[in-house]
């Protein structure tokens, strides 16, 4: 990955204005990029480390939220980037502590590659505090795990509230239903991608000139048996990896609640072992790579 050079005579005001990866100097906002641990995002963090000379610019951060779903390959391929690019990456996790009086006291707990969790325990911990399961609807999965743990990492490290941040988001110009900020009312809201009118053709271009990629096949995402994920994409991976759906049965058994409209994961890995089963059911939400 080589740095873009800056063009010369241009001043930097009107440098960031031009290129949607800058950030520009004088800006009022703590910057965050929100690395998912898929290839989009990933490739953003790239674009904005050769726009400022191959390192993140002052106030400017790094941050991935693991949920303890992720596959090994998404937490293999963070390490890798920030060691390949040489850019520091926070990891952070959802936590939450017993506050006497006070009732729960919710934090963000900074992990790294060799004690970040891999078995899920971030998410159970959210939905042992009698959580309602997540759904299509409700995804608190990605609002207390991601978006509110890097906002409770960023009040505790650096004291900032969301109004004095903006959060950079990877997401594609060929994907507009994920455009709205839906999550981040409170604070400003970046898609450098979308402004470079960057689509899956660029992402999987720049990949393949790369020494490194992320290892799993994009239809997989990130999180091992997604709810989001269409039916079809849960079935192979249940197929493939049969106790991967172990987690996510045993949860809707402690609930009482299915995560999907109709069928529980428990009839999803019966389904993907009968081998008559052609995945195709109506109403599946393909989500994608998870909101960073």
């Amino acid at each position: 990955m080589n740095p873009a050079r800056p063009a010369s005579g241009i001043g930097e005001e009107a440098r960031s204005r031009a290129n949607p990866y800058r950030v520009p100097p004088a800006s009022p906002w703590y910057h965050v990029v929100n690395v998912s641990g898929g290839r989009s995002s990933a490739y953003m963090l790239a674009q904005i480390l050769m726009a400022h000379g191959g390192r993140l610019p002052d106030r400017t951060e790094a941050i991935f939220a693991n949920t303890g779903k992720e596959r090994a390959e998404t937490l293999d391929f963070v390490e890798a980037m920030s060691a390949r690019w040489n850019v520091p990456v926070t990891w952070l996790e959802f936590g939450y502590e017993a506050d006497g009086a006070n009732g729960t006291k919710y934090r963000a707990v900074v992990v790294d590659r060799a004690t970040a969790s891999v078995a899920g325990e971030p998410f159970a911990a959210l939905l042992g505090m009698g959580c309602f399961l997540p759904s299509v609807t409700e995804r608190i999965c990605t609002h207390e795990l991601k978006v509110a743990t890097i906002d409770r990492y960023l009040w505790q490290r650096h004291g900032l509230t969301r109004r004095q941040t903006r959060k950079l988001i990877g997401f594609r110009f060929d994907e507009p239903a994920r455009w709205k900020p839906a999550l981040y009312q409170a604070c400003e809201v970046g898609y450098p991608m979308v402004e470079a009118r960057v689509t899956r053709e660029d992402v999987a271009a720049f990949w393949q000139s790369q020494p490194f990629d992320l290892g799993i096949a994009s239809e997989r995402g990130n999180c091992d048996c997604c709810y989001l994920k269409a039916r079809p994409n849960l079935l192979a991976t249940i197929r493939d990896e049969p106790s991967r759906a172990d987690w996510w049965i045993e949860a809707e058994r402690r609930r009482g609640r299915t995560f999907r409209i109709g069928e529980s994961f428990a009839e999803l890995r019966d389904a993907a072992l009968a081998p008559d089963d052609t995945g195709e059911i109506g109403g599946d939400v393909d989500g994608g790579e998870a909101l960073p």
